[in-house]
């Protein structure tokens, strides 16, 4: 079942559509992409590590303990480091999630153009 066709933008000249995530997080940002050849929902994030790494599933996994341990190195010599994840969405994972945030971004934008309109 595809996404509705409404909620992502058709990306010109490929077979792919996606969703920008507008998340009030100045560390991170999201996007959904749907490839339509193969009918494959993926969430790409990028952003901080201190937003991206406490998101993963795997927590004590040796890839992640070698990956703190080049971020810790490259912060000592002054280097900023900017963190990319992916996952596959199941389509009934997405309608659920999409619906719950549509909910909280008209809530979101709500009270922030009420607080901002005083």
């Amino acid at each position: 079942m595809p996404p509705e066709r409404d909620s992502l933008i058709k990306i010109r000249c490929t077979n792919e559509r996606n969703q920008i995530l507008n998340f009030y997080n100045r560390k991170m940002m999201s996007i959904i992409v749907e490839n339509m050849m193969n009918n494959e929902l993926i969430l790409y994030c990028k952003g901080a590590d201190s937003a991206i790494l406490p998101l993963l599933k795997n927590q004590n996994s040796a890839v992640l303990s070698e990956t703190r341990n080049i971020i810790t190195d490259y912060a000592k010599n002054g280097l900023r480091t900017l963190i990319l994840a992916k996952r596959t969405l199941k389509f009934e994972e997405y309608f659920l999630w999409k619906k719950q945030y549509d909910v909280n971004i008209y809530t979101e934008l709500f009270y922030f153009f009420h607080v901002f309109s005083i």
